[in-house]
């Protein structure tokens, strides 16, 4: 009887609980671009849409920082910097990295730093890049504690890369990244948040996301296409309820390229229809 009684009280005390847990706010994510190292594309962003971040990609030797941190404090802008390794293949050395925290340190507002994303050449051996990261993030962690660390990875291969993944207190946000064609995204996005979802305990962030509408290996358009699947990967991020930060990756890798060399164009703010549909995508929001 003392056990059914205990048992009766458990399940009405886990339901109560949930009851009582105000459902996930859709104000909790936060919407924007990622810019290609001129910080003059911050306003140009924000004549295409009103966005709470900005993203920026360097390496330990760029020197477009400091002024893209300020810039987006100056705009009340949430900053996420995704560092890369140099070469994509060693991690620098703890010298540069303490550096590269101290900068982090000096600049004001919120700030996300997106940690040596997983990539098959940086990370050869498990044991010897999880070590090396959790080095590189206990240096943040010190140097700069106002910071929020994300580890990322990317869509296509979310499963194997994820038993890489460093100590989920090592990292505050699980970032994921997905470039492709529009039938890719739209197939490999909503898996690798799903998956995700269900794996990790942090909250999820999609760092990158780029959806080509012209790829030169084809020489074909697909607009259309792309705007329709930036509708519904935009809808797929909004159904996870702990995703907090989703950058578009507006950017034309087709420019001044040698002849032969594949590459994508994933920017949207060249094309209407892809401007139209990316406008809806956050209104819906």
């Amino acid at each position: 009887m003392g056990i059914r009684l205990w048992c009766c009280c458990l399940a009405v005390s886990v339901f109560l609980c949930g009851a009582a847990m105000p459902p996930a706010s859709a104000s909790t994510l936060s919407f924007g671009l990622s810019l290609s190292g001129r910080i003059d594309t911050i306003w140009k962003g924000e004549q295409l849409a009103s966005h709470g971040c900005y993203g920026l990609t360097i390496t330990d030797k760029d020197d477009t920082l400091l002024p893209f941190l300020h810039s987006c404090a100056q705009e009340g802008k949430t900053a996420v910097v995704t560092l890369r390794s140099q070469n994509d293949e060693t991690f620098p050395s703890l010298e540069k990295l303490h550096a590269l925290a101290k900068q982090f340190d000096q600049a004001k507002g919120d700030i996300y730093v997106n940690l040596y994303p997983y990539t098959p050449s940086l990370a050869k051996n498990r044991l010897v890049y999880q070590a090396n990261w959790a080095q590189a993030a206990a240096i943040f962690r010190q140097e700069a504690p106002s910071i929020q660390l994300i580890w990322s990875l990317p869509a296509e291969d979310v499963q194997y890369a994820f038993s890489f993944a460093p100590k989920v207190t090592d990292y505050d946000l699980l970032g994921l990244s997905c470039h492709g064609t529009p039938k890719e995204v739209s197939l490999q996005l909503p898996f690798a948040l799903q998956f995700l979802s269900l794996q990790s305990q942090n909250p999820l962030s999609v760092s990158s996301l780029g959806i080509s509408h012209y790829e030169t290996s084809t020489h074909r358009y697909t607009i259309e296409e792309a705007a329709t699947a930036l509708q519904t990967a935009y809808d797929a991020c909004r159904a996870v309820p702990t995703l907090r930060l989703l950058l578009y990756d507006n950017s034309d890798q087709t420019i001044a390229l040698p002849a032969g060399v594949a590459a994508s164009n994933y920017a949207i703010s060249s094309d209407e229809t892809l401007r139209r549909s990316y406008q809806q995508a956050l209104q819906t929001h």
